[in-house]
């Protein structure tokens, strides 16, 4: 059995052989990458089984043998250089490109030289025989082609005229040529241009940058003044120096005062005094506060200050007290207008001083007043506080008792939740100030027990 196989085996590998014989390298190496494939194949199949010790398939070894030979035949093979070497053959390449550039060169002007000899040696021979010819036709001819030689050094050939069609014979080009302006190239104004100092380098031109004249002025004339000499003419009169130098010097007097007073403008309006504020200033600081006025026509300027404001000292003692730095934007605005005795609405946010922005103005009424005393205790306070809640009234009588510390007014609260009869025997006893709710002042009106003069 075994001499059966190894016969048959045998018999392929003949098979085998001849056909590679027939067969190209490639097809071969193809064949036998297919071949390995299969092998490789067989042997994951069979991994648990150990692997035979012996010689290799034929496929394998006949592959190598192969791969050996191409590997043999192939001409370049990669060889790594030093930096120095890669150096050294880029300075090689170069050299040599130079060389044959330089070579091509040369030939190149060897032929044309050549070209240039048998044309002129041409020229020369028709020009000597036209010369030993005696016609004067021929030495016309000659002294002809002398002049188109020479016409041709200094003129270069003849350029052939552009045929126009006759569709665009007549048209009109609308865009500018340069060969159309003519002013600069012939015209003597223009080529020549002067240079012109007016006024003596105290002029300028119109259309140029003023500040560059006048530097380039000053640069020109600076050192033809200083040359100058001093007139020493008796004869000329010394007033006439002495009136131009005045001139001059209260000229420049007049220009610092400007300078000044432009400086003085430009402040800002918390470094300027009330009687320095202009329109503008009072523009800025509604701006700044973001103050807006509507209707009323001319209205008081706002108070910037509270020294500024012109209230009483024990007035002015209470603010400080109270806790009030500066004033609120709603009370400067509201406060110089109640002074002024001047009807005024109103509006900002909570907690921003609405309260001390009518009481203030208030107080300072009553102060122009008469005292309270009992003849006037009959005709009412001078003063009524309208506050839609019990609450807010009394917050209201709190203030206007803080503000009036330092004076001598009464101030009271009629609202619901009381006598009327007890609220009104205190009332007749004299009070500058009144707070009440609209309900209660209605009953007390129709019981005639109040009248006011001023009205919040």
């Amino acid at each position: 059995m075994k001499n059966n196989t190894s016969n048959q085996f045998k018999e392929n590998q003949s098979e085998y052989v001849e056909r590679l014989k027939s067969m190209t390298t490639n097809s071969k190496i193809e064949l036998f990458e297919k071949d390995v494939r299969k092998i490789r194949k067989k042997k994951t199949i069979f991994k648990d089984k150990k692997p035979k010790i012996g010689r290799q398939p034929f496929a394998v070894v006949e592959l190598r043998k192969l791969t050996l030979e191409k590997s043999k035949n192939i001409n370049f093979k990669p060889t790594f250089l030093t930096k120095r070497e890669r150096k050294k053959k880029l300075k090689k390449e170069l050299e040599d490109k130079k060389a044959k550039i330089k070579k091509e060169r040369e030939q190149i002007k060897h032929i044309r030289k050549k070209f240039h000899s048998q044309f002129d040696f041409e020229n020369n021979q028709d020009f000597e025989k036209n010369k030993s010819n005696k016609d004067p036709n021929a030495q016309n001819l000659a002294q002809e082609m002398e002049l188109e030689l020479i016409q041709k050094a200094y003129l270069g050939k003849k350029r052939k005229k552009k045929t126009v069609p006759p569709s665009q014979k007549f048209k009109f080009n609308f865009d500018w040529d340069v060969k159309d302006d003519t002013s600069e190239a012939y015209n003597d104004l223009y080529k020549k241009k002067a240079i012109v100092s007016l006024l003596s380098g105290r002029g300028t031109i119109a259309g140029y940058d003023q500040d560059e004249q006048l530097n380039k002025n000053r640069k020109t004339w600076s050192g033809l003044i200083g040359e100058r000499k001093p007139i020493t003419n008796p004869k000329v009169a010394p007033s006439l120096h002495e009136i131009l130098r005045e001139r001059r010097r209260t000229f420049k007097e007049t220009q610092k005062i400007k300078k000044l007073q432009k400086e003085k403008d430009n402040r800002h309006w918390t470094k300027k005094n009330l009687d320095e504020m202009t329109e503008r200033d009072w523009r800025i600081f509604k701006e700044d506060f973001r103050i807006t006025t509507k209707f009323g026509g001319k209205l008081p300027n706002p108070i910037r200050f509270w020294s500024e404001a012109g209230f009483l000292d024990s007035i002015y003692q209470a603010i400080k007290d109270a806790g009030y730095k500066q004033p609120y934007p709603i009370q400067r605005m509201a406060i110089p207008v109640g002074l002024a005795n001047r009807d005024c609405v109103g509006i900002a946010e909570t907690g921003s001083g609405k309260t001390a922005a009518f009481v203030i103005p208030m107080l300072n009424y009553i102060l122009k007043q008469p005292p309270m005393c009992h003849n006037i205790a009959g005709e009412g306070p001078y003063s009524l506080i309208m506050a839609p809640t019990r609450e807010l009234a009394s917050q209201i009588e709190k203030e206007v008792k803080r503000f009036s510390y330092y004076l001598e007014i009464k101030s009271m609260v009629i609202v619901g939740g009381v006598d009327i009869h007890m609220q009104s025997a205190l009332a007749a006893h004299g009070i500058e100030c009144l707070i009440c709710t609209p309900g209660r002042l209605l009953d007390a009106l129709k019981k005639r027990f109040t009248f006011t003069y001023y009205l919040v």
